[in-house]
This record gives C-alpha cells, sequence and structure tokens, in this order.
C-alpha cells in the first residue's frame, strides 16, 4: 500500500454569516431598537409601556402632545398623519417599531410584546388563556361603551347607575369564575406568573372607569380578582414605572 503524503489539511474557508448584524439580537432580544408612538396619555398604549418597563426593555416612548381641555387637538399628529406616517395602521395609533418592522393596533402590540417579553403563561394553553382573559376584560370595555353613549342625559344617568349597581359586579363576578378556573397561584389570573391579563384586568380595575369608586366597589368583592389587581399595584417595577411616567389626564 503506498501512502501518499497530501500535506496538512487546511480548514474550510468560514461561511459568509448573513445574519451578523443581527446576531447579538437574536441573543438578547430587548438590544433591538424598539419605539412606541402614541399620544401623551395613558389610553391605549399603556399596558404596552408596562409590561416594556416590568421586562426591562430600553425603548423610546414617543408621546405626540394633545390638549386634551381645548377638544383633543393634536397639531404635530394631525401633520404627520397628513404626511402619511402613520398610513401602515389606516393613519392611526398606536404604533410599535422592532428593529426597523412597525406594527400596528394596540392589542397586537400588546400582545407581541407579551409574547416576546414573557407575559403570555408558560405553554401554549396558557398562552390562550391569557389571550381569553384579555378579551374578557374588551367584553366589558365594550359593554360599559352602550349606557356610556346615550344622548339623552337622564336617560345616561339612569343606565350608569344601572352599570355600576347591578351590570358591572355581574361582569367581574364572570371574571371572578373564570380565574378560579386558570389560576395556578394566587394573584394571578393564568399560571403562576404575571401576565397581559393581569396587567390589562389591572389597568379596568385601577384607571379605565370614570368612577374609580363605584368601579372598585364592583370588583373589590370578588377575592380573586382583587388579588389580581392588588398583585400587580405591589409589583416593583408597577410602582416604579407610576411613578415616572408623565403625569397625564387620562
Amino acid at each position: 500500500v503506498v501512502t501518499v503524503d497530501q500535506g496538512p489539511v487546511l480548514p474550510s474557508p468560514p461561511r459568509p454569516n448573513k445574519s451578523r448584524i443581527s446576531d447579538s439580537r437574536i441573543h438578547n432580544p430587548r438590544a433591538m431598537p424598539v419605539k412606541l408612538t402614541y399620544f401623551n396619555l395613558r389610553g391605549l398604549a399603556e399596558p404596552t409601556r408596562y409590561m416594556l418597563h416590568i421586562a426591562g426593555v430600553e425603548y423610546e416612548d414617543h408621546r405626540y402632545p394633545i390638549d386634551v381641555a381645548a377638544g383633543f387637538k393634536r397639531p404635530e399628529f394631525d401633520a404627520d398623519q397628513a404626511k402619511g406616517v402613520f398610513d401602515m395602521n389606516m393613519g392611526r395609533i398606536p404604533l410599535l417599531e422592532v428593529d426597523g418592522q412597525v406594527i400596528g393596533q394596540s392589542r397586537p402590540i400588546a400582545r407581541f410584546v407579551a409574547r416576546k417579553y414573557g407575559f403570555m403563561g408558560d405553554n401554549d394553553i396558557e398562552a390562550a388563556q391569557v389571550d381569553a382573559a384579555f378579551e374578557h376584560v374588551k367584553d366589558i370595555v365594550d359593554a360599559y361603551q352602550k349606557p356610556r353613549s346615550i344622548t339623552d342625559e337622564a336617560a345616561k344617568k339612569e343606565a350608569i347607575d344601572k352599570w355600576f349597581s347591578t351590570e358591572l359586579p355581574t361582569w367581574y363576578g364572570k371574571l371572578e369564575k373564570s380565574i378560579a378556573l386558570t389560576s395556578k397561584k394566587d394573584g394571578c389570573s393564568v399560571g403562576s406568573k404575571i401576565s397581559l391579563a393581569d396587567i390589562g384586568i389591572y389597568y379596568l380595575a385601577i384607571f379605565f372607569f370614570d368612577d374609580k369608586e363605584l368601579n372598585k366597589a364592583a370588583w373589590e368583592k370578588h377575592p380573586k380578582v382583587k388579588a389580581v389587581v392588588e398583585a400587580v399595584a405591589n409589583h416593583p417595577k408597577v410602582k416604579e414605572w407610576e411613578a415616572k411616567r408623565p403625569n397625564t389626564v387620562m
């Protein structure tokens, strides 16, 4: 047998790294450039702001000035709207920009952030349950629009009184029963850690309704709902965000 010396074996040339720029971002998603655009209000963007702050994400909290007392005047927004800045979202905000890509609609934005930063439970079933609970909150919000939109003042007052005395407590009672079937830890509406659903419930209970006291009277009778609200309220990062965020009328 004749052996032939072929010389030292040279390593193959490195393959071009097509994702060289984004490698560090794949391993550290919090490094992705993130910009949230909304008005200088809590409103539709606030659940997302809570999650970004709790997760420790550095992001640009871009806020358009808006004069609520003067009939919601917002000249800077109107100018950018006319330029087509918000065309991806049919001329509206909020918008979320992540690594150069744009997402519209407040609820898809909230769900995207929840999935990306760990607010959708620990498995696919819990993720679906979180999503369902988040929709329960929307059902309550939507139901409130019916009495709130009545134009006759006397009829409106009667309907809103009924809402807070009868209908809202019933809604919270239904939410209580739902939480009982999905919670694995007191203070969590689904599973055993803070989720988008918890933040949605907290925001509904503390900030959404015009009459905060009547709202509180409705939810604090339900121990599981109350536990969720108090757990979020006492979260150190939630307290930190509420202390540092701009003070706005809504």
